[in-house]
């Protein structure tokens, strides 16, 4: 009897073993072919419009917009790193925000330049959370936390924009944007509200969700920093208003980048409707940092949204202010190499223990100065 129990106890193993190896295999390949698929993309972007950006070399530059959308880039960034500050802050993990400034920045150069699915985000949770293990569940929290509200505060501006009265063509395209918005945003501050309900840590769905494959580690982590926000409702409050605030800085500095190099592009209120969708295709597009899936989603809503433009004329437009952005980016993320050089061995640590982590090993790694100023928690 005892043999049989072990049999079928092993067999219930042996899915879960299988889809994991799968994921891990997916990963790897992904490592290698990310970079390709995104150029790939970008490249036939190019070759369609082609006649747009041969007139767009006789143009000049408006720097004007162009220094206004690097500097409103920057303001987003900030605003979206105090936004972490303050959720860190809220499961009483001694942080300072000048050290949210600084991971935050490093970890927008290493979601570019970092191997394989690990994205910066987990170098920042390791960082964090060094000189205090016990605490490195709810170092993962907060970014995983701050992710998610920033969807939603991203999903609640689109939404509020929707309820007013703009220019937007009533279109079956322009009708599934709307009812995703709001409808992302009623679910989104559902789960909020849901996050503060005493004990729901402890309920058979939350318990359930955890051992999900792949995705229950996520779910736990998230779980493991619900508690310490309950006593503190207005963390979550003052993070979703923050969210939004940086995402209007963001939206502004890619309106801005595309002024700089277009003498017509959409209106900024309407960037404010669309672009939330966008972006979270983007993000949705397992390339760095979205590569290819912002610029076709963009070029996409360009020419839906401007039924009176050639199509050709206000994809190519949308194309252009796309990659304008991804300067403007480029730009502001060189403040994140200066932080990297100045902590390179830290960083490099960091990213070592986060990829032995995600392979299930132990690394053996030197530590040759503190990290990069962070205050471990006294005893």
């Amino acid at each position: 009897m005892r043999i049989d129990c072990k049999l079928a106890s092993e067999s219930r193993c042996l899915p879960v073993n299988a889809i994991t190896q799968l994921v891990s295999w997916v990963k790897w390949g992904w490592a290698w072919i990310k970079w390709p698929v995104a150029l790939g993309i970008l490249g036939w972007l190019f070759w369609v419009n082609q006649t747009h950006f041969h007139e767009l070399s006789h143009r000049q530059v408006a720097w004007g917009f162009l220094a206004a959308a690097v500097v409103l880039s920057i303001a987003a960034c900030l605003t979206t790193f105090t936004r972490w500050f303050l959720l860190v802050w809220g499961v009483n993990v001694p942080f300072h925000l000048r050290d949210a400034v600084r991971l935050g920045f490093i970890g927008m150069v290493l979601n570019y330049v970092m191997p394989g699915a690990i994205g910066g985000d987990l170098c920042k949770a390791v960082i964090l959370a060094h000189g205090q293990p016990s605490r490195r569940t709810v170092a993962v929290a907060t970014i995983f936390l701050d992710r998610v509200l920033g969807m939603i505060s991203l999903l609640l501006l689109g939404a509020f924009m929707s309820l007013l009265p703009l220019d937007i063509p009533k279109i079956p395209e322009t009708q599934v944007v709307t009812l995703l918005l709001r409808l992302g945003t009623v679910v989104g501050l559902l789960c909020v509200g849901g996050m503060l309900i005493p004990g729901v840590t402890q309920w058979g769905l939350s318990r359930w969700l955890t051992r999900l494959p792949v995705v229950g580690r996520i779910f736990g982590e998230l779980l493991s920093g619900v508690a310490h926000y309950q006593s503190r409702p207005w963390v979550l409050a003052g993070a979703l208003g923050l969210g939004t605030i940086g995402h209007m800085f963001l939206i502004a500095s890619f309106y801005c980048g595309g002024r700089a190099l277009e003498p017509w592009t959409l209106d900024l209120m309407t960037h404010f409707y669309f672009m939330p969708i966008a972006e979270l295709f983007g993000s949705l597009l397992p390339t760095p940092n979205g590569i290819g899936g912002l610029e076709k989603a963009v070029e996409y809503s360009y020419v839906n949204l401007a039924p009176g433009v050639d199509r050709q004329v206000a994809g190519g437009v949308g194309l252009i202010s796309t990659l304008a952005y991804r300067v403007v980016q480029l730009v502001v993320s060189a403040i994140g190499f200066i932080y990297y050089m100045a902590s390179r061995a830290e960083v490099q640590a960091a990213i070592a223990e986060t990829q032995a982590t995600a392979a299930g090993s132990t690394p053996q790694v030197e530590q040759t100065a503190p990290v990069i100023g962070l205050h471990p928690a006294k005893s």
